[in-house]
């Protein structure tokens, strides 16, 4: 079995399920590879496409320009389980373009770049750094953390520095999101569950809703008892329409690929909040009588 060849912090059992889901995201690949090709339109969005080859990379680990199973058990691993300080180095990995082990200036310069990018799609709330000339902010990391003094920041730099920084932080959350929505990780437990779940939602609620997205209608039932099962907060979700309770997905559009606690009530016309291992949501359904309500969700699972 391919789960006892793979030593990660992962679960037997997550091993399994991820294994399914692997071969699932690479049926998409016209190559029949699970290549780059196939790999960034399902992280992109919410990766920015400038940091989605740099993921992609940080993945393939043999170089040989696809991901195979255990690069991408392992990936999850390193990215999702452990310490903040050791998921960090898998965060090095994707802002390391020249794979030289060391981020250049130019590199640093392209990592904050992206970074205040990333906060600006997931936050709200301000930063310093925000108001701040992006040369001013490279300068102010190197002059802190270069200890080698030649304008560079090795992977032990960018460790120190990263574990207080508020922008390496928000993306190392965004990876979280996309490696349990996106490529099938199973959270490990209920609150952790809610809090990837909020943390998308509340990302896309602000994006609102645009033409050519695909929706998922889902039983109000499974979504209380859902909510109730994770503890779920939504109070500063705040972008809600008229019509239903739903997941919408862009393109491609896939419900999350791991089945949370409780099962939905009735798997046959209901789509969970945070899907199911299984098939999609069909393309047609009929809408309740009584009146429900519509959220937005960018779920890019599951095919």
């Amino acid at each position: 079995m391919v789960s006892s060849l793979i030593h990660t912090q992962v679960e037997e059992s997550d091993i399994i399920d991820l294994e399914k889901r692997y071969w699932l995201l690479k049926a998409q690949s016209r190559t029949g590879r699970f290549d780059l090709e196939t790999f960034v339109p399902l992280v992109s969005p919410p990766i920015h496409a400038s940091l989605s080859e740099g993921l992609f990379h940080a993945f393939d680990e043999n170089r040989d320009n696809h991901i195979d199973f255990k690069e991408i058990s392992c990936g999850l691993s390193a990215c999702c389980r452990g310490p903040v300080a050791e998921r960090q180095k898998f965060c090095f990995k994707v802002f390391d373009v020249d794979r030289d082990g060391v981020l250049s200036r130019q590199e640093v310069h392209e990592m904050v770049v992206a970074l205040l990018e990333v906060w600006r799609d997931n936050r709200t709330d301000t930063l310093p750094e925000l108001l701040a000339n992006v040369s001013d902010i490279v300068e102010g990391i190197l002059t802190m953390h270069d200890t080698t003094k030649v304008g560079q920041l090795t992977l032990e730099d960018y460790q120190i520095w990263s574990v207080k920084s508020a922008l390496a932080n928000e993306f190392l959350n965004l990876l979280f999101q996309v490696c349990h929505i996106v490529l099938g990780l199973r959270p490990a437990t209920p609150e952790e569950e809610g809090q990837i779940i909020r943390g998308w939602l509340e990302r896309e609620s602000r994006h609102g809703l645009n033409t050519g997205q695909n929706w998922f209608l889902i039983s109000m039932q499974w979504w209380q008892q859902w909510k109730d099962y994770v503890k779920y907060d939504n109070k500063s979700i705040v972008v809600e329409q008229p019509l239903c309770w739903a997941l919408e997905g862009g393109a491609p559009s896939r419900p999350p690929a791991w089945s949370p606690c409780p099962p939905p009530p009735d798997r046959g016309t209901a789509t969970a909040a945070a899907g199911w291992s299984g098939p999609p949501a069909p393309r047609t359904t009929s809408l309740p009588t009584s009146p429900v309500r519509l959220r937005p969700w960018r779920a890019l699972a599951a095919v």
